[in-house]
This record gives structure tokens, sequence and C-alpha cells, in this order.
């Protein structure tokens, strides 16, 4: 198949942010903004919106989709599309997956929060190397630096697996070191809600139970209680199991101005104690 890369081809007045959006969608203007160069002087370099027509097969594929008439919810029913990816990236990469590592998203923005990517970084200095976790103000060094071998001018694949809790490190497919991820503690905010009761919610995001310190400014009755919400970490309710995951509440005992409430896995504590009276 031949393609022609020299085609120029009018996009003006087809609602593209690269002709007729791009005033707002990068300098928030609106559309009479006038600026020191014709709208056709700049050059607006792309990436995933470029000035190359779509493939002819991908134009055909969509046309033939087209003529069944009826569009409706679409899925992938069929182990066409997986085939297709798993025979590109065999024959592009030399690498395959598990079918059942596919997954579909509707966008990266739903399933990729960037707020909740921990970014590493992998570290190198003539031999020694070292895995910081990336900071605002400064980064955290999760090693202290390890020798590894490594020719410099030469290429080498550098590769890493996690489970959520250790990272193991790979060079050209070699083992290199394993190393414990840390986790935040779990978060707690006091709240007076009444001159007799105090309010502790806790929330702990990792997979293991969290041992919360807790100290208070005045004394308070050893009995509590707790509303709980608690579950595995993919846990969700449906019309099958409607309550797996749901509030309970259960009486606890030993509070005072300062002990300590175990926080379990992935849960939601809201915690009620009383106040003693004053005397």
């Amino acid at each position: 198949m031949k393609y022609n890369f020299d085609e120029i081809i009018d996009r003006s007045n087809t609602n593209a942010l690269n002709t007729d959006g791009w005033r707002s969608y990068i300098f928030g203007a609106e559309k009479d903004r006038k600026f020191p160069y014709e709208d056709d002087e700049f050059v607006r370099m792309w990436v995933a919106d470029m000035e190359f027509a779509t493939a002819p097969p991908i134009l055909d594929a969509i046309r033939s989709r087209l003529d069944r008439r009826i569009l409706g919810y679409t899925g992938l029913t069929t182990d066409g599309y997986s085939d297709a990816l798993s025979a590109w990236c065999c024959e592009r990469y030399g690498w395959d997956f598990p079918r059942e590592q596919l997954v579909i998203t509707a966008g990266v923005e739903k399933e990729w929060d960037a707020a909740l990517v921990r970014p590493f970084l992998w570290k190198f200095n003539g031999g020694q190397c070292s895995l910081e976790e990336f900071g605002y103000m400064h980064d955290n060094k999760l090693t202290e630096d390890f020798a590894i071998s490594v020719k410099p001018g030469e290429y080498h694949r550098f590769g890493y697996e996690t489970d959520g809790k250790q990272i193991r490190l790979y060079v050209d497919g070699e083992f290199q070191k394993e190393i414990s991820i840390p986790y935040g503690p779990a978060f707690v905010s006091v709240v007076t809600d009444t001159k007799d009761e105090i309010i502790i919610k806790a929330v702990n995001f990792a997979g293991d139970v969290d041992p919360v310190s807790i100290t208070l400014d005045c004394q308070v009755q050893g009995d509590y209680t707790v509303t709980l919400l608690s579950g595995e970490k993919g846990d969700e309710n449906s019309f099958e199991e409607p309550e797996k995951v749901k509030n309970i509440t259960v009486n606890m005992h030993g509070a005072s101005s300062e002990f300590v409430y175990k926080a379990p896995p992935y849960s939601v504590s809201v915690l009620r104690l009383k106040k003693c009276e004053a005397f």
C-alpha cells in the first residue's frame, strides 16, 4: 500500500481543535483574539492529532461498520482484537502477553488517575544505582546505592515487576534487586461533634492492619463504638451480592486519652468516644 504523505487536507470549519479550536484549547482565548501571526503561519506541532489522513484500511473498516446501519452498543466479544494486538507486539517487539491481562477501558483519564500514580526513579551514576520515589520537595531514597553491571555505549533493557508491595528490578532479563514499597499510614481526623462526644475518622488505604496511635486532650470513657466499612480491595456490591460491602457497628473497649486503634485493611472507621464528665 502506498501512502501520500504530501497530501494537504483542509480541516478548517470541521470543529477540529487543531484548526478551529486551538485558541480556547491552548490559550483560553476567544475566537476574535488577535495574535502577531496569521492563523496559517502557526506551526501546530500536535502529537496525537497529525496532518496525515487516516490510513485507508482503517477508513475501510469504519465504512464497513457504518454500512450495517445499526450501530448500537458495541463490545469486543471475539478474539480478533486481542489476536491482532498480540501479532503486532510479537512482530514489532518480540513480546506477547496473556489474554486475560488485556483490559479495554473507555479512556485513559477514567482508568489512570495521575494523582494516584507513584512515580519511581531508577538513578544511575557510574557503576552504582538507586531507586527513589519522586517527591515534590525532594525525592525519597528507597535503597542505598548498589552496584550494577552495565557497559557505557551498549544497549541494555531495564525492567521491573511489582505486586504493589515489592519491586523487582531487572537488567537484560537478569534479576538485580528486590525493594519494598513504602505506603502511607492511615489518614486520621478528629472532630468534636458535641460537648459530650468525640468523633475520630480513620481511613486505611493499605492491605495490612494499621495501628493508629490516638492522643486526645481530654479523658474519655473506655467503652466506645466503631462504625466500620471494610472489605477486600476489589470488593463491590452487585444485584447478586447487594451487601458485600456495608457498614457494621461494633462495640470496643480500651479508649483513653492515649490509646491505639488497629484500623483493618482497606477500611473506613468512624470512632465515637464519650467524654468523661468534668468534676
